[in-house]
């Protein structure tokens, strides 16, 4: 790993002085050096991805990954619950999710992404919760159908609905709509939604199963980048979250406490994720 983030930071190099060649030319040679899957150690998970995932994965190894969010999301699965887990990733969400849930519980992981849904499976058998959760290889939205998606090729963990980059690899993957998908279950108790932008087209087709979970509590990202690539906007994120009946607050990572979404200038500066609770 060492060996791997060395290659790195010469590829970010090359990269600050336009030397986009020279970048993809090193990718193949440290593929071969440091190989093609990794696996790292997370709040007593093994986590494993790709090569391609490595910073995602350093980052979670070294607590540099919305570590108080991680926290917030873990005390607010209880035992029992049923958890869905929108844009999964590698499954360090779900994972979290399924041991503070238990046996009784249930987490329900959607991942688009093939290469990345075959690691969070893998993820989720190599830590034994997989009577807990369960995987769906498909996008939400709030209409069913197919669609372009998009995986970013330096970090798989920011792919979605829209290319970001040159190296971007497109395909199509399936969308369901979320009330369709989850209607076999009374109600949900936490929802995780992390979409590149796309928030809000999932909330909206989460409107009837969110409608019937009087005390489900929503973590979700707000991307204005993202946001705005998919054509939304972050006031229309949180006029959607605030019409299905939610208080806001924003998670403040260094300061680790939450801030109610009025006093939050300039808070969304790269991004930042939300903690919603249904108003009695």
């Amino acid at each position: 790993m060492v060996l791997s983030r060395s290659l790195d930071r010469a590829a970010a190099g090359m990269r600050r002085l336009h030397l986009r060649r020279a970048t993809n030319a090193l990718r193949p040679l440290a593929r071969r050096l440091v190989g093609n899957s990794l696996q790292v150690e997370v709040s007593g998970f093994r986590l494993q991805g790709s090569f391609d995932h490595r910073g995602y994965l350093y980052a979670a190894r070294d607590g540099l990954l919305d570590d108080y969010t991680l926290e917030i999301f873990q005390h607010s699965v209880r035992r029992g619950a049923t958890v869905v887990d929108v844009g999964a990733n590698l499954g360090l969400f779900t994972l979290v999710a399924a041991r503070a849930a238990g046996p009784t519980g249930q987490v329900v992981a959607f991942e688009p992404e093939e290469n990345t849904c075959t690691y969070l499976l893998k993820n989720i058998h190599a830590n034994g919760v997989e009577k807990v959760a369960t995987v769906r290889q498909t996008a939400l939205s709030d209409s069913a159908g197919k669609r372009s998606f998009a995986r970013h090729g330096a970090d798989p963990s920011q792919s979605g609905f829209v290319a970001r980059a040159l190296e971007d690899s497109i395909s199509d993957v399936t969308v369901e709509r979320g009330d369709e998908t989850l209607r076999h279950l009374s109600g949900i108790d936490v929802l995780k939604i992390d979409v590149e932008g796309a928030e809000p087209e999932v909330l909206r087709g989460l409107a009837e199963t969110i409608d019937r979970s009087p005390r489900v509590t929503v973590v979700c990202e707000i991307n204005p980048s993202a946001l705005d690539r998919c054509g939304h906007s972050t006031s229309e994120l949180l006029e959607t979250l605030v019409d299905l009946a939610f208080d806001v607050s924003v998670i403040d990572e260094p300061q680790r406490r939450l801030v109610p979404i009025a006093g939050t200038d300039g808070f969304f500066d790269p991004y930042a994720n939300l903690f919603c609770t249904k108003r009695r």
